[in-house]
Formats: structure tokens, C-alpha cells, sequence
């Protein structure tokens, strides 16, 4: 299968030149370059149907910053977006955008390198000005002396049937710790974080991602492992909200081998029978493909993309129809022996019962690196665009790209 893959690509590859943009795509810069960028996420905040950004940014003192970015609106999403400061922050790891307290309007939670404060809640209150109605934002630290969910990676997910979302952590520090933050109360005056269940042990820098993968309704947790225990792709089986809080009710198995070359995943449906499968960037530059089978899911195939463009890293990976041919595509972010970085998208072709990947590129870079990759349609012209972090002379810059396809 490798080497048949292998024999069918590079021929296409030699005959195939990287431009600084590829054909149809054009960036356009979200944010000014004042802010070096760590981590970006996006939802609609604002609640006016458009995708905004929210991000965890470094000044040029050196002080850490929670940031918003306001869709300034699709005829002039190519513009700059409306640019807003939450709060300084002191050593900021990751950032989601959660509905905590369950008032219906977003919250930011951040991440934070500190054993005494590792957890913040950002949460926007209408304030009635001459001008008219705007947003405040209040910020509050919710976790305090939780060493094991210092610096944590966070995902987003629902336990119970409290009203509002629950926050996953995965912690980074020698007692790394995957687990769940409880919260209490039913309506937005009254809510407080009653405390963090722990499920499992995690390797620290563990990548963290939520997702119903068993469609039973209940979201489950995907992680990875490097090193010598239990290299690769790990998946929490959640048991539901009467179980959750106890550790051994998460059934704890592996998706496809053990493999300690993983450095980013993406969920969606390769396969194109609503079953989600598994994307993943490698050291080797390769792309991972974990199509779980329809007939005794959970199970799983697993096949290779090999690296266009003589790829020696991959650093993103995504999953979505960009060409709106009603097949998953992949798009994978990479780095060349040379320095260059690369953005492209493996477009999906069948051919009998076996997908063709045909590389479509997209974007380079001279000296930088694509760090993550997002899915939207962000000027609502039909197509999906690509909300990027991207990472040039070793500043974080935040991006799109236009698909004009």
C-alpha cells in the first residue's frame, strides 16, 4: 500500500512547482504584526453569525495578553479585525472559548504556566452606554493550587446536563494530569467551578482534542503520548454523566499503533460515512490516516500520505472539503530541509474503493512555520478559507487565506 502510494506520488510531485501563494489563495492579515501570536481559537462571540477570534498573545515587553478579534463583517473581512484586550496575563499557556456559565454568550478560558493560579475565566457583560449597548470583559482566576493542570492544554466538551459547557485539561508539569473541570449551579449568578476530576495520567505537552467519536451522544477525549510508554493516539471513551467522575469508568484505548513521531492531529470524516476518523502530522513528514470502519467501528485503517515536496516535519493538519466536492480533503502544514515551511491540501480523489491524494498547494513560507491551521468560511462566499497561525522570523502572525476556488 506504502510503496504503491509512493510510486503513484512523487512522479506528480517533480512535476509540480511551489509558488508563494498557490493558485487561488490569498492571505490576509487578521491583526497587525506588534503582537507575537502562541495560540489562536475562533467561535462567534459576539453573537452576529460571524466567526471571531480569540488568542493568547506576547507583547513586544514580553507580557503575556488575552486578545480578541471581531469579524469586522464579510464585505470587509479582508480588512483588519476589530481588535480588543481582555487582560495582561502572567504566563499564558492556551486559551478556549466555552460557554461556562451557561448564559448563552461565550466565555474565554485561559491556561496559565502557575501551580497557585493555573485557570482563568473571561467572561463578557453588556454595559449600556450613550452610544449605544457594548461589552466589558471581567476576568477571574477559577482554579487555584492545581499543580497538575499547570500550563494545560484545554479542549471543550459537555459532562452533565448543567446548562452551559465543561472545560478538558490535559497539564504539561511532572504530575501532567488529563481530566475535567465540575461546575455547579444552573443559571449564570449562580455558577462556581466546584473542582477538577482527574482521569487519567498524561505525558507532559500532551496534545489534547474533545469529540464524540462513538456517536453515542457524549464527547470523548483524544491525546497523545510520546517516548517509551505507550507512544501515540489515545482515546477516553466517555461514560457518561453519572460515571464521569470516577477515573476507571473512561474505557482508555489506543487508536491504530504505537508511534511516537505525532505532532498534531485533526478529526473529521475522511471516510465519508459520518464516522469521525483521525488525521495526523508526523516528525517524518508523512500524513497519518486512522479511517475507522464502518461495519465494526470502533475500529480502525490506517494508511500514509507521503510528503509532498519532500516534506522532513509536519507541524498542522486540518480536515475539510475546500473544493466542495463532498469528499474530505487534508490540508498539512510542513517544514523543508531548507527552511521553507509549506501549507497544502491533499484534495481527495477515488479511484475503485482507495482515495488519491492530488497536492493542491496553497501558501510557503521562505523562513517560519504554519503552527495551526482552522476550517471557516470566513467571507461567507460559500467555500471554506483557512484561519491561520502562522509563525515568520520566529513571530506568531494571524492569517487567512481566501479560497477562490
Amino acid at each position: 500500500m506504502k510503496n504503491s502510494l509512493l510510486a503513484m506520488w512523487f512522479p506528480f510531485l517533480m512535476m509540480t512547482s511551489f509558488s508563494p501563494a498557490g493558485d487561488g489563495w490569498k492571505e490576509h492579515k487578521i491583526a497587525n504584526d506588534s503582537l507575537d501570536f502562541q495560540r489562536i481559537v475562533a467561535r462567534d462571540l459576539n453573537g452576529d453569525g460571524l466567526v471571531d477570534v480569540a488568542a493568547i498573545a506576547v507583547d513586544s515587553e514580553k507580557a503575556g495578553l488575552v486578545q480578541t478579534y471581531l469579524h469586522p463583517g464579510k464585505t470587509v473581512a479582508r480588512k483588519l479585525w476589530h481588535a480588543s484586550t481582555l487582560q495582561a496575563v502572567a504566563h499564558p499557556a492556551d486559551v478556549v472559548i466555552a460557554d461556562l456559565n451557561g448564559d448563552g454568550r461565550p466565555d474565554i478560558v485561559t491556561s496559565h504556566r502557575s501551580d497557585a493560579e493555573p485557570l482563568m475565566l473571561h467572561r463578557a457583560e453588556p454595559v449600556i452606554r450613550k452610544n449605544g449597548r457594548s461589552w466589558q470583559w471581567l476576568s477571574e482566576v477559577i482554579v487555584r493550587d492545581q499543580k497538575e493542570i499547570s500550563g494545560a492544554k484545554l479542549a471543550v466538551g459537555r459532562i452533565d446536563t448543567i446548562r452551559g459547557e465543561e472545560v478538558f485539561c490535559a497539564g504539561v508539569g511532572v504530575d501532567a494530569t488529563i481530566g475535567w473541570l465540575q461546575r455547579q449551579g444552573n443559571t449564570a449568578d449562580y455558577f462556581y467551578v466546584e473542582g477538577f476530576h482527574p482521569i487519567t495520567r498524561a505525558e507532559a505537552g500532551s496534545s489534547l482534542l474533545a469529540h464524540d467519536l462513538n456517536r453515542d451522544g457524549l464527547i470523548d477525549l483524544v491525546f497523545t503520548h510520546h517516548g517509551i510508554i505507550a507512544p501515540g493516539i489515545h482515546w477516553l471513551t466517555n461514560p457518561g454523566p453519572e460515571n464521569a467522575t470516577r477515573p476507571e469508568a473512561w474505557l482508555h484505548t489506543m487508536i491504530g499503533d504505537e508511534s511516537d513521531s505525532i505532532t498534531a492531529l485533526a478529526i473529521g470524516d475522511i471516510g465519508k460515512d459520518r464516522l469521525p476518523d483521525v488525521a495526523a502530522a508526523t516528525k517524518s513528514g508523512f500524513v497519518r490516516l486512522y479511517v475507522q470502519h464502518g461495519q465494526r467501528s470502533p475500529s480502525w485503517k490506517t494508511s500514509v500520505i507521503p510528503p509532498a515536496y519532500n516534506a522532513r516535519e509536519g507541524t498542522c493538519v486540518a480536515i475539510a472539503d475546500l473544493t466542495g466536492s463532498g469528499r474530505s480533503d487534508v490540508i498539512h502544514g510542513a517544514l523543508h530541509r531548507d527552511g521553507e515551511a509549506t501549507l497544502v491540501c491533499y484534495r481527495q480523489q477515488v479511484l475503485g474503493d482507495s482515495p488519491i491524494w492530488i497536492v493542491d498547494p496553497i501558501a510557503v513560507l521562505p523562513k517560519g512555520t504554519f503552527e495551526k491551521v482552522l476550517t471557516y468560511d470566513l467571507d461567507h462566499d460559500g467555500d471554506l478559507d483557512l484561519l491561520v497561525l502562522q509563525r515568520v522570523d520566529g513571530v506568531g502572525r494571524l492569517v487567512w487565506y481566501e479560497n477562490r476556488s
